[in-house]
């Protein structure tokens, strides 16, 4: 049978040469004589024995197998021993595809050929584990059954190849799980403080008989923010209904089942609408998109193509004086109503997880937006603004492109002390229609899961000083280079202890006169970088890590030259305790 066990992970090892054992074969001695309470498991592989006629026993090699029979039983109430299954012991519907027999039990709850595109055993090949592991994996990927058992019995039938390898025949039962399911949700969350979120989600998993998964989400957020100036705090909020299918296949106009074994291929169609409320404007936000997922080298690699993602953001009002603050200047023209109409790539690799060996993950991200319609508008002869651009319904379209690269690495010291070292770089440029970024687009730092001395939003771009300080901080920019280093180790029970050390910051890509010292120089940019540090505690309860981080400025690039080491000079420049120490409060790791 495939299934855990220390006999089953011993066969799966033997089965990659593509020899079909049975436990019969396997003997184990157990060498207790060791240091460190460590057992020394060896284990033997007896040949088979067979009597010639004279009766003297002969020692021979073990055989390959060939499967001969391939059954799949579907059923949606019970768990059985699929190799006694019977079908004239109970009712079945019997579909046959290539070769390999489906038993629906009842009624067909799932189109046989999905899950023929997600069987890798074959009648009349060689018995191989790679084919079973894939086959567990692809039937496991398609989310609507709660037990997999993938059995195998000898057969009497001789191979069709006329040779002397022997029989297998193969059954697998699936047992299905309830296809629809509706949760209610409460977290807590930290996107841009600290807050709590309800969440009320339904899901369809096999909506089409073909597994798809339909799902819809209502969702509610209140998060705080921290005044920039004193303890004081201001709700956001944000309301939001999400919508989407996920289909276990690429859907394009040509026949790609011939992906599915090495890439678990998945197209995703939804669509969204977000009430957002922060503290200095409120707007909507609608968007849908359209695109691919798929992994390769197994699983340790995903990619993510979104052939169309399309946004639209209405403002709806401002703080009178946040208006001001950005009146005839660069921020004014990213508070815009707008249109984004873009594509999107991304890729994501993580080593493989050895324990208390190194692993990193890396993500890189890319996204092109505006230049599918300005071609379009270029081509008709679409009339175009005193300023050279074009409108879309009377809204202006954003055109450029946004690119970053999230590098991350872990080293285990043992098993409850790490070194985790995090690096982010980020550029987005406009271009064509647009003279600046959507302000949703744009680069921060601060806050709970960046530069933890500073609030959110409130560090940059560059070395620029607010003239007039914002009460609660609202800094976003086209570029951003960050750097974390952190060391987390075990205090008691189960609270956790961390030092960490933040270096970066974000800058303009243009000039902006409002905004001096804001733009990026190549000349100059290392002199404009923050660093803060500091100590934070966590309660690890593995379901939940709450954590709370007290993140200290050391160099503040707003500063003059002579007072940038804000950590020793914070009296001369006239700060606060809460300037130089900056609370955050975080869910999880902060990264």
């Amino acid at each position: 049978m495939y299934q855990n066990g220390f006999y089953n992970s011993l066969n799966c090892r033997l089965r990659s040469i593509d020899i079909f054992l049975t436990k019969d074969y396997i003997n184990f001695e157990l060498d207790t004589f060791k240091i460190n309470n460590s057992i020394i498991i060896n284990t033997i592989i007896k040949n088979p024995i067979i009597k010639s006629g004279s009766g003297e026993i002969i020692k021979t090699s073990h055989q390959k197998y060939i499967i001969n029979d391939l059954q799949v039983w579907i059923d949606n109430q019970r768990a059985s021993d699929t190799l006694n299954y019977n079908p004239d012991s109970i009712m079945y519907d019997i579909h046959t595809i290539n070769d390999i027999s489906y038993f629906f039990r009842d009624k067909i709850n799932i189109r046989p050929e999905i899950l023929a595109n997600h069987i890798f055993i074959n009648r009349n090949n060689p018995f191989k584990q790679k084919d079973v592991d894939e086959t567990f994996n692809g039937l496991s990927s398609l989310q609507i059954f709660k037990f997999i058992n993938i059995g195998f019995i000898e057969s009497s039938a001789p191979s069709e190849n006329n040779d002397s390898n022997k029989t297998l025949d193969c059954k697998i039962q699936l047992i299905t799980q309830n296809t629809q399911l509706i949760q209610p949700e409460f977290e807590l969350t930290s996107n841009i403080g600290l807050g709590a979120s309800g969440k009320l989600s339904y899901k369809h998993r096999n909506i089409f008989k073909g597994a798809e998964i339909f799902y819809i989400r209502l969702k509610g957020t209140s998060e705080a923010i921290k005044s920039k100036e004193k303890l004081d705090f201001k709700n956001t909020l944000e309301y939001s209904i999400e919508s989407g299918i996920d289909i276990p296949k690429f859907v394009v106009p040509f026949n790609a089942t011939m992906f599915i074994r090495e890439y678990n291929p998945h197209t995703n169609i939804s669509g969204s609408f977000n009430y957002i409320r922060r503290i200095h404007y409120t707007h909507q936000f609608f968007n849908t998109s359209f695109g691919y997922i798929w992994n390769a080298y197994k699983g340790n690699k995903r990619f993510q193509v979104n052939l169309i993602d399309l946004n639209y953001v209405k403002l709806l009002k401002y703080d009178s004086v946040f208006l001001q603050s950005i009146s005839n200047s660069y921020l004014k023209y990213t508070f815009e109503d707008h249109l984004v109409s873009m594509s999107s790539f991304s890729y994501s690799y993580a080593k493989s997880l050895v324990k208390l060996n190194p692993f990193f993950y890396v993500r890189y991200n890319c996204e092109f937006a505006g230049n599918t319609l300005r071609t379009i508008m270029k081509t008709f002869d679409y009339k175009q603004n005193s300023d050279g651009s074009y409108d879309l319904f009377g809204i202006r379209y954003a055109q450029f492109i946004r690119s970053d690269i999230d590098f991350r690495y872990y080293i285990p010291i043992d098993k409850v002390t790490n070194i985790v070292f995090r690096t982010f770089v980020g550029v987005a440029y406009p271009y064509g229609n647009s003279r600046t970024i959507p302000f949703e687009k744009q680069y921060f730092a601060g806050g709970a899961n960046s530069m933890r001395g500073w609030a959110i939003r409130s560090l940059g771009p560059g070395s620029y000083r607010d003239s007039v300080a914002q009460a609660y901080p609202d800094k976003a920019s086209d570029l951003k280079i960050e750097a974390n280093f952190e060391y987390r180790f075990k205090m008691f029970w189960k609270l956790e202890g961390a030092l960490f050390v933040d270096i970066g910051n974000i800058w303009s890509i243009s000039k902006d006169e409002k905004r001096e010292g804001a733009k990026f120089t190549f000349s100059n940019f290392y002199n404009q970088f923050a660093v803060g540090s500091g100590i934070g505690t966590r309660l690890n309860f593995s379901f939940l890590i709450f954590r709370v981080d007290w993140g200290i400025k050391v160099i503040d690039p707003s500063q003059e030259s002579k007072n940038k080491l804000v950590l020793l000079k914070y009296k001369d420049v006239n700060y606060s305790f809460w300037d130089i120490i900056n609370p955050v409060i975080g869910i999880g790791y902060p990264f």
